[in-house]
């Protein structure tokens, strides 16, 4: 059976109905598994990253965390009441996670990063 994350990458990969699983070296996510965490289907996402990873492939994840000190969605969910738009992994429930569906965890680290428009003001 074919991931629903690998379907939009056929066309890509220039394979009409053969599966892409297998296909790629490295994948890198930015600021993407949370959204997976909040929708309740991260193990399907982490496990279709997964299949899609050649032997000896390696995912690298970047992404917000419950240590992250300062995230737009806490003030709007305190004004509109939205829970779910808040929930932030901590690094170690990410690290289960891939593992869970076959990843060695060869790093995990923690850092941060404050995002700014770049313009002197």
């Amino acid at each position: 059976m074919v991931k629903p994350i690998s379907r939009p990458l056929r066309p890509a990969l220039g394979r009409s109905r053969e599966s892409p699983r297998g296909s790629f070296d490295f994948i890198l996510g930015v600021n993407t598994l949370r959204y997976c965490h909040r929708l309740n289907n991260e193990k399907e996402c982490a496990q279709g990253i997964h299949d899609l990873l050649k032997g000896g492939g390696v995912c690298v994840v970047i992404d917000m965390n419950d240590r992250f000190p300062v995230f737009r969605a806490r003030l709007r969910s305190f004004l509109t009441k939205r829970k779910d738009s808040e929930y932030l992994p901590s690094p170690d429930e990410y690290a289960r996670l891939f593992a869970s569906t076959g990843f060695e965890i060869r790093g995990k680290e923690h850092s941060t990063w404050i995002p700014h428009c770049g313009e002197d003001t």
